[in-house]
């Protein structure tokens, strides 16, 4: 069996080297269309991208999303993530925490972040696997070990069905998160892996007192790309095929952003395949709480800190534009801002009976 550090090592690895990522134009936000606002009385210079997230001014809407800790090399990832997450305010995550508390010599990899980056919101990251196992007591472990400000709960039903060390059960669990969300002294956030929420499971995250969600959609990192790699290359026929059989499985970030938001009272975070500032200003304006970024950010940090500094001010310069071509002075004003959902976007939320024109009916002001 393949211990936690060495399944980390690979997942770094893969997705460092090889394509794995769902087919490009497959998070929805294809469909989702802003409103060129041809005249405003606003200067770009006047933007302003300023937010709050889980209590705290963030510089800009952007989350660095869970990726890695735990592994030699995730030291040297986290500390150049950290560096850029404190210059430009932006909240940061980590990777499961559950090789850190399993072995205490591989905490620092998680540690280094709120260290670095002791501005900005931290958020730890566990299984809802080890939620279900262990209860309350993990979920205080992995807050205490990086002294993080939230608790994601991780959701990765499809990732434990074909990974050949997968735990597929969560007997337990929404037990074990009510528990956690009463007991815990920061939010706990449930956070999907790529397979998106649906609007079920954001009206039972409710139910148990969630406040915040991740969506974690269908067109980013694709965890059934990655395991069918990992099980090809140990000979785990099975599971190399079925993780093949659902490369294709999941709701679009789009869509589940969008049915997620159709559950009142909760905060709602976006991630999964968003690549530009133009994607965020489309999710922000949906009316995402922040959006997270992952894939793009490892592999810049991966290569040093100059090109994940230049990546990040790409993205926000991107995402100025859009709020200046939208007539857009704040993150607010965006949040109003009238949107189009076309396509089969547009079709699957309807189907579902959620009301699109609520988005396309809203009034700009220029003012």
């Amino acid at each position: 069996m393949t211990s936690t550090k060495e399944r980390k090592e690979e997942h770094l690895e893969i997705s460092l080297s090889s394509n794995v990522e769902s087919p490009k134009g497959h998070s929805g936000f294809q469909d989702v269309y802003l409103i060129h606002q041809a005249l405003s009385d606003l200067d770009l210079s006047e933007i302003n991208l300023e937010t709050y997230f889980l209590g705290k001014k963030v510089g800009l809407p952007l989350l660095v999303a869970s990726m890695t800790g735990g592994i030699g090399k995730s030291l040297e990832i986290n500390e150049n993530l950290a560096k850029v997450a404190e210059e430009f305010m932006m909240p940061i995550g980590v990777g499961s925490v559950r090789a850190g508390i399993e072995d205490a010599s591989l905490a620092e990899s998680f540690r280094i972040v709120k260290r670095i980056a002791p501005s900005v919101p931290v958020i730890s990251n566990i299984g809802a696997s080890q939620l279900s196992k262990y209860g309350v007591d993990v979920a205080i472990k992995a807050v205490d070990l990086i002294e993080a400000d939230a608790l994601a709960v991780h959701l990765n039903k499809l990732q434990e069905l074909v990974m050949p060390e997968g735990e597929p059960s969560q007997k337990g669990v929404l037990k074990a998160i009510s528990q956690c969300v009463e007991k815990l002294s920061v939010p706990l956030i449930l956070k999907e892996t790529g397979s998106g929420l649906s609007l079920e499971v954001a009206e039972l995250s409710k139910s148990l007192g969630v406040k915040y969600v991740d969506v974690g959609g269908y067109g980013g990192t694709n965890f059934a790309i990655i395991e069918h790699m990992r099980a090809s290359k140990t000979g785990h026929v099975q599971k190399a095929d079925l993780g093949k059989a659902f490369y294709n499985w999941g709701i679009p970030t789009a869509i589940s952003l969008v049915e997620a938001l159709s559950v009142e009272g909760l905060r709602v975070i976006a991630t999964g395949g968003l690549r530009s500032g133009l994607d965020a200003a489309k999710a922000l304006a949906l009316g995402a709480e922040i959006v997270g970024v992952g894939l793009p950010l490892l592999r810049e940090a991966n290569k040093g800190i100059d090109g994940l500094r230049r990546w990040v001010e790409s993205f926000s310069e991107s995402l100025k534009c859009t709020m200046f071509l939208t007539g857009s002075k704040n993150i607010t004003d965006l949040k109003n801002a009238p949107v189009i959902l076309g396509g089969f976007t547009g079709h699957w939320l309807q189907t579902r009976g959620i009301d699109i024109n609520k988005f396309s009916r809203r009034r700009w002001r220029w003012n």
